[in-house]
């Protein structure tokens, strides 16, 4: 497994198959430490009329909320991340 660390941020890389996991202490939008894990399903669109038959990218990560504030952040694995890199 790979590890990034950014600021108080821990991001971690799972391996091929595993969600993608986002570790925090606290928002770094309000600072709180109430923070909720929660498993998500986003469908990630193209932006712009001349992008309306690409396919969407589908991505199922570790979401995690601020329950102070509602910021949110998640992690795309790498095999999703390819799609939206090259469309």
């Amino acid at each position: 497994m790979e590890t990034h660390s950014s600021k108080s941020t821990l991001i971690s890389l799972a391996s091929p198959g595993q969600i993608p996991m986002v570790n925090m202490t606290h928002c770094d939008s309000c600072g709180s430490t109430n923070l909720g894990k929660f498993l998500a399903e986003i469908s990630i669109h193209f932006p712009g009329l001349k992008n309306i038959d690409k396919a969407q990218v589908l991505v199922f990560p570790q979401l995690v909320v601020c329950l102070a504030c509602g910021a949110a952040q998640f992690t795309v694995g790498q095999p999703e991340l390819n799609q939206l890199a090259n469309p």
